[in-house]
């Protein structure tokens, strides 16, 4: 799960790693009277979406003066912004923070994450933050695998890598405080980009991203209640509150599969084959056939498929119980569409009898690189 900037930079104020002066307001005629309450003059004005490349895409503004901050605010208030991160459909801006604008004697690029191939988390650390900082930057990387977090030469080693030797206590503090809150809240990504140090020699956190587990949300009820569901589009927001995997894509071939393997090979062979991807949606191997009947009515709300492609493993997930919930879903539906379903696994015999004798319109296949191409066929005639 992902949070906004406002809201990563409140725990970090929490667990006391400082961050700049700000006001977040959600609507141009709350500036004025925040802009009052405000005891600096030198303004950052920042869009609040999910979505790195802000400042890059009109969203992050500096205001010398409150004239300058209120024309910003107009400015960015219901933009949509397109960043990389975004898609080509964007963010529309709802949120905005009013920050005081921080003297900056140097930037630099700190983040904890789960490294995959190691198990473990890592800090990475680079001597010059801010933007594109994926593109030819210097990082180095430290391995954490005590429990209470880096070791000291560790620290050591960082700090002397951004050539922080005289502020080496500092340093060391901050490293700790992120990774306490790295562990506390079940983070998978905790970035601080830029961590800048002001004229005073004080660490300042300018931007903070955090990411959460979602299978730790359960006992991270303060963080759940942070989920904002107008970040995500309509359809994926529906389907995050049913415990479904939705995600949007841009192309003509809908699916609908149980596993992320099963989906990764499935994606991949439709792109194999020319094909593009509407969306997909993932359901879990062991969904209920009310889990299916509601992933179907979520999926066919999606007016942009031209085919839907299901692709099911009877496992856990029998072929039966699957069948039950695609019946339901489809049965008071004007499909509109070619559906193509092909299942393979548990029970797939009574699976077959129960979508037979519903009298649903179903384009049958036996392998996965015949659904492909039947729904190519739909899509790509000429191909």
């Amino acid at each position: 799960m992902f949070i906004h900037e406002y809201q990563a930079k409140s725990i970090l104020l929490r667990e006391d790693v400082p961050v700049p002066d700000g006001k977040l307001i959600e609507t141009v005629n709350e500036a004025d009277s925040v802009l009052n309450l405000l005891h600096f003059k030198n303004y950052v004005i920042k869009a609040q979406i999910h979505g790195g490349g802000r400042g890059k895409a009109g969203g992050i503004k500096i205001a010398n003066s409150r004239e300058e901050a209120l024309e910003s605010i107009i400015s960015i208030s219901g933009k949509r912004l397109i960043t990389p991160q975004t898609g080509p459909s964007g963010r529309i801006v709802k949120k905005m923070l009013i920050e005081e604008k921080v003297n900056i004697i140097k930037e630099i690029y700190i983040a904890i994450a789960i490294d995959r191939k190691r198990f473990s988390p890592m800090v990475m650390v680079s001597p010059e933050g801010g933007i594109d900082i994926e593109k030819g930057k210097l990082f180095f990387e430290e391995e954490i695998t005590s429990a209470v977090g880096l070791y000291p030469f560790q620290e050591r080693r960082l700090a002397y890598s951004l050539g922080l030797e005289e502020k080496m206590n500092e340093f060391s503090g901050l490293l700790e405080k992120l990774y306490r809150i790295f562990i506390k809240y079940d983070s998978t990504l905790l970035e601080v980009n830029p961590l800048a140090i002001d004229k005073s020699g004080k660490f300042i956190a300018l931007d903070a991203k955090i990411s959460f587990d979602d299978n730790a949300l359960f006992r991270q009820k303060e963080i759940s209640g942070l989920y904002d569901p107008e970040e995500l589009d309509p359809l994926e927001a529906e389907a995050y509150k049913e415990s479904l995997n939705y995600v949007k894509m841009d192309g003509d071939i809908g699916c609908l599969v149980n596993g992320a393997g099963l989906a990764m090979a499935t994606i991949d062979l439709i792109e194999s084959y020319g094909g593009r991807v509407t969306n997909f949606l993932d359901v879990g191997g062991g969904a209920s056939s009310e889990k299916i009947e509601k992933a179907i009515k979520i999926l066919m709300k999606d007016r942009r498929m031209k085919v839907l492609l299901i692709n099911i493993f009877g496992g856990i997930l029998r072929c039966d119980r699957f069948a039950e919930g695609l019946v339901n879903g489809l049965r008071d539906k004007r499909i509109g569409i070619p559906v193509i379903i092909r299942f393979k696994g548990t029970m797939i015999e009574e699976g077959k009898r129960l979508i037979r004798d519903s009298g649903l319109n179903l384009i049958w296949e036996d392998s996965m690189e015949d659904s492909v191409r039947m729904a190519l066929s739909y899509v790509y005639p000429d191909k």
